[in-house]
Order: C-alpha cells, then structure tokens, then sequence
C-alpha cells in the first residue's frame, strides 16, 4: 500500500484492522508451518533412533567379523600378527583386502 492509501486508511479508521487482518493471515500460515516442522522433526527423530539402532547392530557384526578373523590367525599363528590397515590387513606377508 502507498503512503497515501496508508494516510487515508488511518484517516479513516481502517488502517489498523486492515493490518491486523493481514497479521492474523501471516500467523495462521506461520502456525502451519510450525506444525509441520514439529512433524518432520518427530519423523526425523524416529529415523535417527531407527539409524542410530542400525548402526549399533552394524558395529556389533563388524567386531564378530574381526574376532572371527582373529582368532583363525591365532590358530594358525599361536599369536595375533595381524597388522590392521583401512583396507583391510596383512598377515604373514599376505594381504586380505576388504573393497565392498
């Protein structure tokens, strides 16, 4: 709105309705986003607790599999000489990568 529309409507006593109007429509909106961020954010707290659970059992599988991997070298070795890398590790001058 103009200065001038602005002017009149204060003149005329419909200026501070027609601005509230306008901040009822602007809070209505703004509460229905709010709504739907408090959804999405229980929704993702939902997926971050079934991730987090994922995780846990993904770590508990990758220890069975280097206690597994272990122990065969202490069986074969008497001893673990297993020299862990990020790829995977070397025994005995053997190389046993990991590329999944």
């Amino acid at each position: 709105m103009t200065t001038k529309e602005k002017s009149i409507q204060i003149a005329l006593g419909t200026y501070l309705p027609t601005v509230w109007t306008e901040t009822c429509k602007l809070y209505a909106e703004g509460d229905k986003l709010c709504d739907e961020s408090e959804k999405l954010c229980a929704e993702g707290q939902k997926l971050r607790a079934e991730g987090y659970k994922l995780y846990v059992k993904g770590d508990k599988l990758c220890a069975e599999g280097h206690k597994l991997f272990t122990d065969a070298v202490i069986e074969v070795y008497g001893k673990n000489i297993i020299d862990w890398k990020g790829y995977g590790c070397i025994v005995d001058g053997m190389e046993f990568r990991n590329d999944n």
